[in-house]
């Protein structure tokens, strides 16, 4: 179980049955559950001061901040004219020029001509911007050296500690349907 120090917001994880706990960051001990000194009446509530919601309006000031800054951003940002021209259509080819990632069935556009082992990568996440693009890359290299052109039944699952991330997909080659 995890739960919020409300004095630094560090996230502790403890047991469910513990009815205090340490936190680890500050040290402060507190109870994980709402106590009935928690649960004020609607007019206690609404007198309160905002120091007894600091965890709120500090997540209520971050979506107003990241909202203010993509305001800033889209109005910074000189307007170009839209072009007139119509786009061009790539000429259709039996078999796909692209690889292809999905995470069901090709459906009925596409026909598997042949199916390869499952293949799987597992990715740390951490500070990268992109974690899981060099494991989809090592995937499609994989598939496309077994002689792939596609991926289907992509599935990406996280470990308990949301530490790592396991990518799994079935390579195989496909035709486009007349």
């Amino acid at each position: 179980m995890r739960s919020s120090c409300p004095s630094c917001l560090s996230q502790i994880e403890h047991a469910q049955s513990e009815s205090q706990v340490v936190c680890s960051s500050c040290g402060e001990i507190y109870s994980p559950f709402l106590t009935a000194q928690d649960s004020k009446s609607d007019e206690v509530a609404q007198d309160s001061s905002p120091s007894d919601f600091r965890e709120s309006a500090l997540a209520f000031k971050e979506i107003i901040d990241f909202g203010q800054s993509i305001d800033q951003v889209s109005k910074s940002a000189p307007e170009t004219p839209s072009s007139p021209a119509k786009p061009t259509l790539p000429a259709r080819s039996e078999e796909p020029t692209d690889f292809i990632l999905c995470t069901g069935e090709l459906g009925s556009a596409y026909r598997v001509t042949q199916w390869h082992p499952p293949l799987s990568r597992m990715v740390t996440l951490g500070d990268d911007r992109n974690p899981l693009e060099k494991a989809f890359q090592e995937l499609r290299e994989t598939a496309q050296s077994q002689g792939a052109n596609a991926i289907i039944g992509v599935r990406c699952s996280l470990s308990p500690d949301n530490r790592r991330a396991l990518l799994l997909g079935t390579p195989v080659r496909c035709e486009k349907n007349l």
